[in-house]
């Protein structure tokens, strides 16, 4: 009997694509980047919308929505604060849908951008013509202002970190051949500017903005603070002469801001006037500075942290790819489901959309000058620009006393390790 003919082999299966990683969609882009770089241009749109509405439009809006809730001495510095708010809060709500998003699927965080933009855009015509009480200092402003408070703290780590690689930076380029001393005099240079600057704003202070108790106690306790950071920094091994230098020029910003949301004329020069100009100016500054440094240092955090979290050595290889910018063949391509790495991406990225959302809250505040209305000399509501004044205060005590703990916690736990 002949044997049986062997069955024919079967035909070779391709592997199945995984997908791409997440942030790439395919291409080399390292996963949060592409999340990251459209959170910053949303931010900075709605920052620059909001500029041009209170300056330019605001006035010229003839709803009853804008007007209903506006006392009538104050009628357009109110509807310039509540086209701030209006924006602020469409941008805060897309953030929230962004952040839904990553909860239901991490990957997310780097799609859908049309949609989150088309979202943003229709949210900000919708609050045109909804009514004032919305957004005013009974509703969103209040929330607004809670969140603004969370990001001074907040911002005083974002500048504390900012600084601590600026002067390692400087240090390290100091340490060339032909480098010579001239970064480490730049330093110097600096440092002595933000500190005397700080000295010259301290005194200008006590010369326009007393005698009034509550002027004189946040001037002094700010003063006493800073001096004492920079005592202890001077006599430790911790920190650096940059570093408390940027410390006390953000605390004395948030003294001379606090100082002047008193709603007494006789503690405030600046009541109602184009002195308020310039704690806008500043705020504006030092919030595109930490949203362009927040942007910088999360697109190169989150790449490294989600190649610790994984636990997959294909994934990690692919991972490494995918930062290093390096072509990645689809094929090949691990997927996420390692439940570590998941979970890494999902709260890296609700901490990037936090921020963000904080930052639109923050920026709303410096704008509406805390939400408080003033005019020639007087104020709408004196008791929420005393709520405004101590909020800004309190939060250049906690910026000091970070950065004091800072120095000191080295060497109280000299076995822990305190990263910057």
């Amino acid at each position: 009997m002949a044997d049986a003919e062997a069955p024919a082999p079967a035909p070779s299966q391709s592997p199945t694509p995984s997908p791409a990683p997440a942030g790439a969609g395919g291409d080399e882009t390292p996963p949060g980047q592409r999340g990251v770089r459209y959170s910053l241009v949303l931010s900075i749109v709605a920052i620059l919308l909001s500029i041009i509405l209170r300056s330019y439009g605001a006035s010229d809006i003839d709803l009853d929505t804008w007007e209903d809730s506006c006392p009538n001495d104050f009628q357009d510095e109110c509807k310039a604060h509540s086209a701030v708010y209006r924006v602020s809060m469409a941008t805060v709500l897309t953030f929230a849908l962004q952040a839904v998003l990553i909860l239901i699927e991490p990957t997310l965080f780097d799609q859908l951008w049309s949609l989150k933009s088309t979202a943003w855009a229709l949210l900000v015509i919708a609050f045109f013509f909804t009514p004032g009480e919305v957004f005013d200092d009974t509703g969103y402003a209040w929330f607004a202002r809670i969140g603004a408070f969370i990001f001074i703290v907040l911002q005083q780590i974002i500048l504390l970190d900012l600084a601590y690689k600026w002067n390692a930076l400087w240090v390290e380029w100091s340490g060339g051949e032909d480098a010579g001393n001239g970064w480490l005099i730049g330093l110097l240079v600096v440092s002595f500017i933000l500190i005397g600057g700080s000295i010259g704003g301290f005194v200008v202070m006590f010369l326009y903005f007393t005698p009034c108790p509550s002027n004189e106690a946040v001037i002094s306790i700010v003063m006493s603070l800073a001096v004492v950071s920079v005592i202890i920094q001077l006599s430790g091994e911790n920190g650096s002469l940059l570093t408390s230098g940027v410390m006390t020029a953000y605390a004395t910003f948030l003294c001379y801001s606090a100082i002047t949301l008193n709603p007494r004329e006789s503690c405030n020069p600046t009541l109602g006037g184009a002195g308020q100009n310039v704690s806008i100016i500043l705020g504006m500054i030092i919030t595109l500075a930490s949203l362009t440094w927040t942007a910088y240092t999360a697109s190169k955090r989150i790449p490294d942290a989600l190649i610790g979290a994984s636990s997959n050595y294909e994934q990690t290889s692919t991972l490494r790819a995918v930062v290093r910018g390096e072509k990645v063949n689809p094929t090949t391509t691990a997927n996420y489901s390692d439940s570590d790495l998941t979970s890494t991406m999902r709260t890296m990225y609700l901490q990037v959309t936090l921020v963000f959302a904080l930052v639109s809250m923050y920026g709303a505040m410096v704008l509406s000058n805390w939400a408080t209305l003033s005019s020639d000399g007087e104020t709408d509501n004196p008791r929420t620009g005393d709520v405004s004044l101590w909020m800004q205060a309190t939060g250049a005590f906690i910026a000091l006393l970070l950065y004091a703990w800072s120095l000191v916690a080295p060497i109280i736990f000299p076995d822990r390790e305190f990263g910057y």
